[in-house]
């Protein structure tokens, strides 16, 4: 009886102390913010790793894209990243049909906007000169190979102003390039290139009034002239010559 009752203090103490331990365990995991139950993982889609496997990552400026404006339009950033990634992806391949697939759908995804945020005023003021087109000016006489190179740097210069220019084309830095550059295409004989560069800037150009009108206008005739659209590019030429004044016409 004795020995049973010595016991007791010492088996009581031992159960006080594992007690002490579990509270202390929990006490430490919910001050530490621990999660006391499984949560979701976090994982990336096998469709995301894929491609960050195969693409190159998207520029910091990338990433500033309004996320409180697409949860409030409910738009999946998560699709909108995966696209953009397969995007550049397109890009780096040559894959027109994704790439023409991909932007259609990347334009319809983008939030509506209200009639008031269409209303733009002018443009900022920029004056252009024939002289100010450097790529176009250029002999490119490398032969096929070194003529592309050049081109094709010219074309990573265009896409970086773009890349920080969120006027787009209204942005004279960037409408002056795609100016510069259709016209390296058409020194070129890249004749649709130069189209379709030439078409995407031309209400822009138009918006801006002199100079800018009258040289698309006149490099848009140049190019229709070799595509032996004459009657097109006489039509545009009496365009630019009703726009200059006097003076430069006779230039």
């Amino acid at each position: 009886m004795s020995t049973a009752a010595g016991r007791a203090p010492f088996a009581q103490a031992t159960v006080l102390l594992v007690l002490l331990g579990v509270a202390a365990a929990s006490l430490e995991q919910l001050f530490s913010f621990a999660p006391l139950w499984p949560t979701r993982s976090s994982k990336p889609s096998p469709s995301r790793l894929s491609l960050q496997a195969s693409a190159i990552e998207l520029s910091p400026v990338h990433t500033e894209f309004p996320r409180a404006l697409v949860r409030s339009a409910h738009i999946d950033e998560d699709a909108v990243e995966t696209a953009c990634a397969s995007l550049v992806k397109s890009v780096l391949d040559g894959n027109l049909y994704q790439f023409e697939a991909l932007t259609t759908i990347l334009r319809s995804m983008m939030p509506p906007t209200s009639g008031a945020s269409r209303i733009r005023g002018p443009p900022a003021e920029a004056n252009i000169e024939r002289s100010n087109l450097v790529w176009s000016a250029e002999d490119y006489a490398e032969g096929p190979v070194g003529n592309l190179r050049q081109l094709q740097g010219h074309e990573a210069d265009l896409a970086r102003r773009a890349a920080y220019a969120q006027d787009g084309f209204r942005d004279s830095n960037v409408l002056g390039g795609a100016l510069d550059l259709a016209g390296a295409y058409l020194k070129n004989d890249m004749y649709e290139k130069a189209d379709a560069l030439f078409t995407a800037i031309e209400a822009y150009c138009m918006e801006r009034g002199l100079p800018w009108a009258a040289l698309w206008l006149e490099d848009c005739a140049a190019l229709r002239t070799k595509q032996g659209r004459h009657d097109e590019a006489a039509a545009l030429l009496d365009r630019a010559a009703i726009l200059k004044p006097p003076q430069l016409a006779l230039q």
